[in-house]
């Protein structure tokens, strides 16, 4: 590892309900920057929204990382995260992966990896966060019905076999060279879009119990996402806010 913080102290479970959890609580015991857990299997993991994310065992990585940035430096730590995934499977592979905004990782238009951010702030300071990283590895969609036409795998598009634990160690590697670009106030932001497949496209987002539709303008230098409606005007969407539509 580069600057050695993603990964200074890791922790390894045959089996969590959950990495964010079990992170959370170590963060609040007052566990370092950098500290990993990692989960063989999960079983009530949760993804973006309170959706659940299937976490078979044995088959794919699941990590949660405790990061403790400055409040102004987080809203970059889940661009670390999809980087960091990206650059993981460009780095293995010859695939290209791409980023669907705010926190999905695809390739070849099917999510292969998921990233999930919690935040306790408290009088207007950041206590702590938790960054989630689901990346799928040996999974095979097709005997998950729920997600067999929309997810994949490094296995299922590459048709071989990877060892789990290698690639978690380039992931740990990667995330921390992006977690240490950010906590040294290195502006990502380029290097997140240059990845976007959102951008240009039109789209749908929900907010709330509303349905927009507009071009994806750009993504603003905080990660936001704005907005061109029908009609010309343009409305900057927040992540934790929104969920877009496929």
């Amino acid at each position: 590892m580069t600057g050695g913080l993603a990964g200074a102290q890791l922790f390894f479970f045959d089996k969590l309900d959950s990495t964010m959890n079990r992170a959370s609580k170590l963060a609040e015991d007052g566990y370092p920057d950098g500290t990993v857990v990692v989960a063989g299997q999960q079983t009530s993991a949760k993804g973006r929204l309170g959706r659940s994310w299937i976490s078979p065992p044995g088959q794919n990585i699941y990590l949660s990382v405790i990061v403790r940035p400055t409040l102004s430096q987080l809203r970059y730590v889940n661009m670390a995260g999809t980087l960091a995934v990206c650059r993981t499977i460009s780095d293995i592979s010859d695939l290209s992966p791409s980023i669907k905004w705010p926190n999905d990782v695809k390739v070849n238009g099917r999510k292969i990896s998921g990233v999930l951010l919690e935040s306790v702030i408290e009088m207007g300071m950041l206590k702590h966060a938790v960054l989630g990283i689901g990346m799928n590895v040996s999974l095979d969609p097709s005997e998950i019905p729920e997600i067999s036409s929309i997810a994949t795998s490094l296995s299922v598009e590459l048709g071989a076999y990877f060892e789990k634990t290698a690639v978690l160690k380039i992931l740990i590697e990667r995330l921390d060279q992006f977690y240490n670009l950010v906590k040294r106030g290195c502006s990502i932001t380029e290097e997140w879009v240059s990845q976007m497949e959102t951008i240009g496209k039109t789209i749908q987002v929900r907010i709330g119990n509303q349905l927009l539709e507009g071009k994806a303008r750009c993504v603003d230098n905080e990660g936001n996402l704005v907005l061109e409606k029908p009609d010309g005007s343009v409305l900057t969407l927040i992540a934790g806010e929104i969920t877009l539509q496929s």
